[in-house]
């Protein structure tokens, strides 16, 4: 671990820089349990790290230049006294002004986790994520409001989950509740929350105890109503038209459709290459575009000239299917459920199981020692699938 250099001063502290664009810590030499922490954006706070019955805590002292080093420094001591004593600071040990957190809100609270937490436990393409689902379903409901007022389950319950739960998202209402539980475990490890810490996620059952993991498959005429159907809609977005039928012929996720950007498409080759960061996986790989997927990404080209090549919102074609499908008399579905309909007529077709799940981007079931040799791509294998899966649904259409 990084140390503190010699002779610190609050000047000196803007020179100290996060370590491979990583959160770093610097520990003090002489002052055990003392720490700088540099974000990944270069932020710089103060931590004091301790050991208490058994268990290893930290509680923050305060963020640089509005707490100078002196000041941190003095809480330090004053925190390591209390510990001496038995005491445990993460409760809040300090009445003075600056450190008075009564009126901090949750949108404080969530930028400040962001930056100082996730930012460095999570990929990028999950830290978007999860920043987009606070400012579309916690944000406007209590992000305004100082946390310690947000002192009730009815209230979390009216403002954030049963208002996600009315729209039909089968997951989110759970995903939302984590990501509350965070902001909250984070306030309480800041000592935001105050002398007696209200945590309502500790007597709150989950919204959905069991998730549905999804079994919903489109059958073949349930197929060609939905193509079809979509065409006929003359007062339907195009791009959201193109963009659902590519998911059902590419069997990409929603996400690396979304952030699909032209450079990364070559027509001609027919090869989409998906950047690590926009990836589940975390790692880039190539999609094999038939020329029925190639024939829908070049109608999205003559629609805009943007450098993403699906500028669709978020939520835009949940939002459509959660409608639409009643407007096609289809049962509901939703977008990743054109993924496992692609997954299953690969299956119906003959494609052999390593093909399909890499058409997937999914780790193959292997031993340890295939994964760590076997760094075939099937590209060419999962051309020939692509084609088959495309010209079956071209005969229904």
């Amino acid at each position: 671990m990084a140390q503190i250099p010699q002779n610190l001063t609050d000047g000196s502290l803007k020179k100290l820089l996060p370590r491979n664009n990583k959160r770093t810590l610097y520990s003090d030499p002489i002052r055990k349990g003392f720490y700088v922490e540099v974000s990944a954006g270069g932020n710089v706070s103060f931590l004091y790290r301790y050991q208490q019955e058994g268990s290893a805590k930290k509680y923050g002292l305060g963020k640089h230049p509005s707490t100078t080093l002196l000041q941190a420094r003095t809480k330090w001591l004053e925190a390591q006294h209390a510990v001496s004593e038995g005491k445990d600071v993460t409760l809040g040990i300090y009445t003075d002004e600056e450190t008075n957190f009564e009126k901090i809100t949750i949108d404080e609270i969530f930028s400040q986790l962001c930056e100082e937490d996730l930012a460095d436990s999570m990929k990028s393409i999950t830290l978007n994520t999860a920043k987009n689902n606070y400012q579309n379903h916690i944000m406007n409901g209590i992000g305004h409001m100082p946390i310690n007022d947000v002192n009730s389950i009815p209230l979390i319950n009216k403002y954030v989950i049963e208002p996600v739960s009315s729209k039909g998202m089968a997951r989110m209402p759970n995903v939302i509740f984590t990501l509350l539980s965070q902001i909250w475990r984070f306030a309480e490890v800041k000592g935001y929350l105050g002398k007696n810490p209200y945590q309502p996620f500790n007597s709150m059952n989950r919204p959905i105890k069991k998730e549905n993991k999804g079994s919903r498959v489109l059958d073949d005429a349930e197929i060609k109503i939905f193509w079809n159907g979509m065409d006929s809609m003359n007062q339907m977005d195009p791009l959201t038209r193109l963009g659902l039928k590519l998911l059902l012929v590419t069997a990409v996720r929603k996400n690396e459709l979304l952030t699909a950007e032209w450079k990364d498409i070559d027509l001609n080759t027919g090869c989409w290459t998906i950047p690590a960061e926009h990836a589940k996986s975390g790692v880039e790989w190539n999609v094999a575009l038939s020329p029925l997927a190639v024939e829908l990404f070049e109608d999205a080209k003559l629609l805009h000239k943007r450098v993403r090549a699906m500028p669709l919102g978020r939520n835009t074609l949940d939002q459509w299917l959660l409608r639409g499908h009643e407007r096609l008399n289809l049962d509901k579905f939703t977008p990743h459920d054109l993924r496992r309909t692609n997954r299953t007529l690969m299956a119906q077709l003959g494609v052999p199981y390593h093909t399909a799940e890499k058409a997937l981007d999914h780790k193959l079931r292997a031993s340890s020692i295939e994964e760590t040799y076997n760094k075939y791509d099937y590209f060419e294998e999962r051309q020939e699938a692509s084609l088959l899966v495309s010209n079956h649904i071209r005969g229904l259409i």
